[in-house]
């Protein structure tokens, strides 16, 4: 069981990533710019709108996220992720 899934649609549906560690720009991956959507399943992560950790960000720990902008995050904006406990 990967520690992050993120979905590109709200509610966990639509394509999804599975995240292990930190990822600096999600550029490289058919992701950047599209979670809408997060499972944690292991630690606290933190999401940021711009590469290398810049931008927005927020810190969520184990759970369900159905919609990342019920917790502050823009919609189709995550470019960058890391683990942070």
């Amino acid at each position: 069981m990967s520690a992050v899934i993120i979905f590109n649609d709200n509610n966990f549906s639509g394509d999804s990533l599975a995240v292990d560690g930190d990822i600096f720009d999600f550029s490289a991956t058919r992701f950047n710019d599209q979670g809408s959507s997060i499972i944690i399943n292991q630690g606290t992560w933190e999401f940021c709108t711009d590469a290398n950790f810049q931008g927005q960000c927020k810190i969520l720990g184990q759970g369900q996220y159905p919609s990342v902008q019920d917790v502050g995050i823009p919609n189709d904006s995550i470019s960058s992720v890391r683990r942070r406990g």
